[in-house]
């Protein structure tokens, strides 16, 4: 019962989110969310990715906390985990007996690869292809599909100078049409503009 409870108050929390935000941007950022629990004063969700977790805490933690709020006065408290996270426990070890270590298998030899050749351009080494000027943030066409890698991709390439970004490196991976050639070129060109003595390579 409390499971089914628990349940409830989680889909009436996305529905007024799905309406408060419209269709697409509720996909975008509650899709792949998730109720893991509730104690007292928590209530723990979960998210596929550090970076999901991170665009929620800092751009939707109060609003999540009003609408649980609304559905439990004790709440206090909002917790996002990125799922996978977690170690699994150890099991216990029914014998305590150390088990034989099998004899070590023969390591094969792996050639050296010749090194990459590099490619070069007016910024010396690892120029990289040429950048295409027509592809930019201001141009790129967002949506729902690509929403999430837009927003990472400006999150590493106006980061400041400098400081560490937990969104760098970034991986873009989708299919084809989706705009990933516009986002790296977009990339490249803000995050040399940004700080135009740091080596960005496309």
């Amino acid at each position: 019962m409390a499971e089914r409870a628990n349940s409830g108050k989680w889909a009436r929390v996305k529905h007024r989110l799905r309406t408060e935000l419209g269709e697409d941007v509720f996909n975008s950022w509650f899709g792949r969310v998730e109720f893991e629990q509730e104690d007292k004063s928590t209530v723990t969700l979960s998210v596929p990715t550090r970076f999901l977790k991170s665009w929620i805490m800092s751009h939707y933690y109060d609003r999540l906390l009003a609408l649980w709020t609304a559905e439990r006065s004790d709440v206090v408290r909002i917790e996002v985990i990125v799922r996978g996270t977690i170690r699994p426990r150890t099991q216990p070890v029914a014998d305590s007996k150390p088990a034989e270590t099998p004899p070590p298998r023969p390591m094969a030899t792996i050639a050296a690869a010749p090194a990459p050749r590099r490619a070069e351009g007016p910024e010396g080494h690892f120029s990289g292809s040429p950048v295409d000027n027509r592809y930019s943030f201001e141009t790129f066409c967002d949506g729902a599909p690509n929403r999430l890698a837009f927003a990472a991709a400006k999150a590493v390439a106006e980061a400041d100078p400098g400081k560490l970004n937990r969104f760098n490196p970034l991986y873009v991976h989708a299919g084809v049409g989706r705009g990933k050639t516009h986002l790296l070129h977009a990339t490249t060109r803000a995050a040399r503009r940004a700080d135009p003595s740091r080596k960005v390579v496309y």
